[in-house]
């Protein structure tokens, strides 16, 4: 079975050059592994794709949710309004899937 990976992200040319060769280590010891490495920065742009700002996280025993700013709750499975769907979800970060491509947005509550 193949696995594919894509990591984004802006690193400096030192840091580039070791993630390749990790990369190329690791794809050395596992042929089926894709790894792609794309330098574009991160989005944090979550109003592209959430009806609302991200007020908080929520851990019940009804189960986990995303509470937005204008008190819409969401879980994993809640289609979006741009047609997207939340895949993850957890304290630490929310993956959303929009056609082919999954994007997460870290959450940061400090």
């Amino acid at each position: 079975m193949r696995r594919s990976f894509v990591i984004s992200g802006v690193l400096d040319e030192s840091h580039q050059r070791i993630l390749q060769e990790t990369l190329a280590a690791l794809k050395k010891k596992d042929p089926a592994l894709s790894l792609i490495y794309q330098d574009i920065a991160p989005s944090h742009d979550e109003s592209k794709y959430l009806p609302a700002p991200v007020a908080g996280f929520v851990q019940s025993r009804h189960g986990n949710y995303l509470l937005l700013t204008n008190k819409e709750r969401l879980r994993v499975g809640a289609l979006l309004p741009n047609g997207g769907e939340i895949v993850h979800l957890s304290a630490d970060v929310v993956t959303i899937k929009h056609y082919d491509t999954l994007i997460n947005y870290p959450l940061d509550f400090k």
